[in-house]
């Protein structure tokens, strides 16, 4: 015999003896008037009352019931003792919760008022299940209650309850790889692209970093310039800082040395303004593609290639091994004029990124180059749609 919430309240199911047992083996000291508590049960299922005896008060070893002997927890509502108190010797006791409770001389006394009142509740109508009985029940509305009466009336049944159903998986969104079929817009410089224009973003000089921020601030990109170039020139990615900052966005245009240096020395700062200025998207720019790509590879943040060309860098096939063994999402923008990073270096790139599964896009500025793609439209554009 199993039971769930639909339960009935009044049937039979164990006998005296298990009725009994099931008391002892859960240590209640209603266990020595086990029998005759059995016999005032009646028509209610004696599976069902120990479920809600252990709900209620750990089958009479926690809460108030150790004192009230109260095998519902019987609350007195009223000034006048209601009949399943009066008649079986109960009296009103008030807890420290400010609540009143009904207590008995005996386990066996509170268990007979606690049958009266669900042979009223049955009466009414309000017991045609453990559901509805338990939603009734002063003392016990919640679900919770609920699944605890039916653990425990399957338990002592001996019955185990049916398995909760397996948790809903939603499976993650299938996102597809970065196409190999560029998207191609026509060059365009930011027009009118005047000082007055430039300045409007708010420019600060912090340590090895000039940062550009415009209103929104987002997102916030972390530039990494081309080269290799002495460490004083940021190479033409300040211009672009300074465009994103004009579209709203917040750039750190980074100093790091790429002349004569060595892998270890270029990445030490990028790593550091990671972890200092927290950007949300790497934006790398010709030499510094090799970089970003170890970056993003190391991070898991989403890399923007703008005119890369990683062949020369320290042993660049290295990077692009970093980047392809990550599934960062990468944005390749590609100039159709750029004799460095040419329409071809970068289908190769992309259809590599594409069989590693990496997401993203690729756009083809037609009648930009390896310089004037950074202060182009199309590329602030595609910086900030990521």
């Amino acid at each position: 015999m199993s039971y769930g919430p639909a339960s009935p309240v009044f049937r039979k199911s164990i006998t005296s003896a298990a009725f009994a047992a099931f008391l002892r083996a859960k240590g209640s000291p209603a266990a020595a008037e086990a029998s005759a508590i059995f016999a005032v049960l009646g028509a209610v299922d004696p599976a069902v009352a120990l479920g809600q005896f252990g709900a209620e008060s750990t089958f009479g070893r926690a809460g108030y019931a150790k004192i009230t002997k109260n095998w519902g927890n019987i609350v007195i509502s009223r000034p006048l003792l209601p009949h399943w108190t009066r008649a079986f010797g109960g009296s009103p006791w008030k807890a420290p919760n400010g609540r009143t409770y009904a207590r008995f001389g005996t386990w066996r006394n509170g268990a007979r008022a606690y049958v009266a009142l669900l042979n009223t509740y049955r009466l009414r109508g309000w017991a045609p299940s453990v559901s509805a009985m338990c939603r009734k029940w002063l003392g016990g509305i919640g679900t919770g209650y609920i699944a605890n009466i039916v653990r425990i009336a399957n338990q002592a049944a001996g019955t185990v309850a049916p398995p909760a159903p397996p948790p809903v998986v939603i499976p993650p969104p299938v996102i597809p790889p970065i196409s190999t079929t560029p998207t191609r817009i026509a060059a365009q410089q930011r027009d009118p692209f005047t000082p007055a224009a430039f300045w409007t973003a708010v420019w600060s000089l912090d340590g090895s970093a000039w940062i550009a921020s415009g209103g929104a601030a987002r997102p916030v990109c972390l530039l990494i310039h081309g080269g290799p170039i002495a460490d004083d020139n940021l190479g033409g990615i300040d211009n672009l800082a300074g465009s994103l900052a004009v579209a709203g966005a917040k750039a750190i245009a980074l100093r790091y040395p790429t002349l004569d240096t060595t892998l270890a020395a270029a990445m030490a700062p990028l790593r550091a303004a990671v972890a200092l200025y927290k950007p949300t998207v790497i934006v790398a720019h010709s030499l510094g593609g090799y970089f970003g790509g170890i970056l993003a590879a190391e991070t898991g943040l989403p890399l923007v290639m703008v005119a890369t060309d990683d062949r020369l860098a320290l042993g660049g096939p290295v990077g692009r091994a970093a980047l392809l063994a990550s599934k960062v999402r990468v944005t390749v923008i590609t100039g159709s004029l750029d004799p460095v990073a040419t329409v071809a270096e970068h289908q190769a790139l992309v259809a590599d990124l594409a069989k590693s599964g990496h997401p993203g896009r690729w756009v083809v500025i037609d009648g930009a180059n390896h310089d004037s793609i950074l202060s182009d439209t199309g590329t602030i554009a595609a910086i900030q749609g990521g």
